[in-house]
């Protein structure tokens, strides 16, 4: 690939990073105020539509998320837009389109569609 084509490509690269930026969900530190809630202490909770109220996850368990989601919506998250332009630099043109939506999908494999709704009730 000449200088140019090579250029070309890195330039282009940055456009496809700012709208994956977009497309890959959201990061950790969006979910801070929702960790912090769940973090506070033991709970029960009632997931919509259900009639049953149940004992949430053990506080270690809750803690054990949240470092997993740290990792994969934090540290993975940036690695992957700031991997974007280097990966794609070299690509050949279909390679290109290829590797871009691979990208991205790899980002949102666990995003849910829809947004769970849970009641908690804080246990004194």
């Amino acid at each position: 690939m000449s200088a140019t084509g090579y250029l070309k490509s890195f330039l282009s690269s940055f456009l496809v990073q700012l709208l994956a930026v977009s497309q890959m969900g959201l990061a950790f530190d969006t979910e801070l105020e929702c960790w912090e809630t769940v973090l506070k202490g033991r709970f029960q909770w009632q997931p919509e539509g259900a009639e049953d109220w149940e004992y949430g996850p053990s506080p270690w368990e809750l803690e054990i998320r949240c470092f997993i989601s740290l990792i994969a919506n934090q540290v993975f998250f940036w690695i992957l837009v700031w991997s974007i332009p280097i990966r794609l630099a070299n690509a050949a043109p279909m390679d290109f389109v290829k590797d871009s939506f691979a990208i991205i999908f790899i980002a949102i494999l666990d995003d849910l569609d829809q947004d769970m709704v849970f009641k908690i009730i804080y246990m004194l």
